[in-house]
């Protein structure tokens, strides 16, 4: 109960430190539950997620932790080419960003990622959105078991990501990614994850989600299998 308090007092504590000029923010909290594939175990998750919206950045910080692990996730972008209105039904706009990633799995080891990435964007007027991310990442891994006699392990990966979606006028909305990351999961060339969602937006502020989150283990080196599969509840309040 600690550990689910501190997280929302962490993304409390950033909204209220900013200022009143942001576009928007949201407060988002989701549940998730991992099915025991391969080498991963099955587990729940809570996380927490604070993101904001000011002209032409983007920024979104967030935690999550189970029994086994905790993660801290820090992502920003900046678009210098946006365009603010829509020519022809479409608007665009192509920036460049980063994260950081902590994941620590108790007792095991702990993870260091850091990305760099080049985005583009395309909008419709009727709600369709479509973002292509490429760049590149650096891990680095402490395993505990090991450490003492190799040290850090370090990697260098291509970074990959596609994320469509669709907003309907109802309020319903479908979404799908597909790319070498998640949020809290950051995984080296190219064991890639697949996002299929769905949500509804309530009038007003309040979002709920339903997400399958789908990870592959070495699709193109070796013989590709199903590394776990996540299901995923969300709910987001945006102000």
């Amino acid at each position: 109960m600690k550990r689910i308090l501190s997280v929302f007092a962490l993304a409390a504590f950033v909204s209220a430190a900013e200022g009143e000029s942001f576009k928007s923010r949201f407060l988002q909290a989701d549940f998730s539950y991992a099915t025991e594939r391969g080498i991963e175990r099955s587990s729940p998750a809570f996380s927490a997620e604070f993101g904001m919206a000011l002209g032409k950045g983007e920024f979104a910080l967030g935690s999550q932790f189970s029994q086994d692990f905790l993660d801290f996730t820090a992502r920003g972008f900046y678009f210098p080419r946006m365009k603010d209105s829509f020519e022809g039904g479409w608007k665009s706009a192509f920036g460049f960003g980063g994260t950081l990633h902590r994941q620590m799995q108790f007792g095991i080891a702990r993870e260091d990622d850091f990305i760099l990435d080049f985005v583009y964007r395309i909008q419709s007027e009727r709600g369709f959105v479509l973002s292509l991310m490429l760049g590149g990442g650096l891990k680095s891994a402490d395993v505990y078991a090991v450490s003492d006699d190799v040290g850090n392990l370090l990697d260098g990966s291509l970074e990959l990501a596609l994320d469509a979606g669709k907003k309907f006028a109802c309020g319903a909305e479908a979404y799908f990614s597909w790319g070498c990351h998640s949020f809290y999961r950051y995984r080296l060339f190219f064991s890639p994850i697949y996002v299929f969602g769905i949500g509804y937006n309530f009038p007003g502020a309040l979002r709920v989600s339903w997400e399958t989150e789908v990870r592959i283990t070495d699709q193109i080196i070796t013989a590709p299998y199903v590394g776990s599969v996540i299901f995923r509840a969300a709910a987001r309040y945006s102000f």
